[in-house]
């Protein structure tokens, strides 16, 4: 799955809860998904790699396919929903991460991921650092391992 449509799923997921996704908000649970399915499974949730911007989390792609809604809701009525699939196991694990961190605000999101060491390790001031996949796996494989 490439990350646009990993988003759309996102997007998709938050809908049917009743939840609104801002492109802030989008950047930082697309984060999420990718981060615990690497945990959870051992495999990225997508190809593209992710950076560290100031406000958290970025994947490019995604980025340049919904700058253009600034902080407006994107909804699934913006794209062809008949693109977006994925196997059962990926939408168990993107549905629990969309439990626990999809009622956060954007600002919420972007201070969780500040908080944290994959954001914080690869963050510069003025430039978008890649934050490593190995980097993002291990730490989230041990943040479940200790029960957050």
């Amino acid at each position: 799955m490439n990350a646009v449509n990993a988003a759309r799923l996102v997007v998709l997921l938050q809908y049917q809860a009743g939840k609104a996704t801002s492109h802030l908000a989008l950047q930082k649970l697309l984060f999420y998904c990718h981060a615990y399915h690497m945990a959870f499974l051992n495999k990225p949730l997508f190809n593209e790699t992710v950076e560290a911007w100031a406000y958290g989390p970025v994947v490019q792609s995604v980025y340049q396919k919904y700058t253009g809604y600034g902080s407006q809701t994107i909804t699934p009525e913006d794209f062809d929903i008949s693109q977006v699939a994925a196997p059962q196991e990926t939408l168990r694990i993107m549905s629990l991460v969309l439990s626990r961190y999809g009622s956060f605000s954007p600002m919420e999101l972007v201070n969780m991921t500040h908080q944290e060491s994959p954001w914080k390790e690869a963050y510069s001031s003025g430039q978008n650092n890649i934050i490593e996949n190995d980097t993002i796996k291990n730490y989230y494989q041990q943040f479940i391992t200790n029960g957050q």
